[in-house]
């Protein structure tokens, strides 16, 4: 039995089930990526509102976003980096 999400996290990561650890990893960048969003958004002064006005979509969508309800597709996802003054950068995983 787990008691927080760091141990579960651990009990992923000690297994042997290499699809289980793969989704893990994603979902820890998925999370590092929105994070960063949100920080930034903040270092701004933005709202939500402002930043969804920004990039001409409604407030929801960054919202649902920053929650991790739903990942932007990449297009979206490159848009809104924008307006927050920032770009995405593909590089060889380690």
């Amino acid at each position: 039995m787990v008691n927080n999400w760091d141990e579960y996290k651990d009990k992923i990561r000690n297994s042997d089930d290499e699809q289980l650890k793969q989704d893990l990893q994603e979902m820890e960048e998925l999370t590092a990526l929105m994070a960063t969003i949100i920080r930034r958004r903040q270092e701004l002064g933005w709202s939500q509102r402002e930043l969804a006005k920004r990039c001409g979509m409604p407030q929801s969508s960054i919202a649902r976003m920053e929650t991790g309800v739903n990942f932007p597709r990449v297009d979206t996802l490159a848009r809104v980096l924008r307006e927050l003054g920032m770009t995405l950068v593909v590089q060889p995983a380690n």
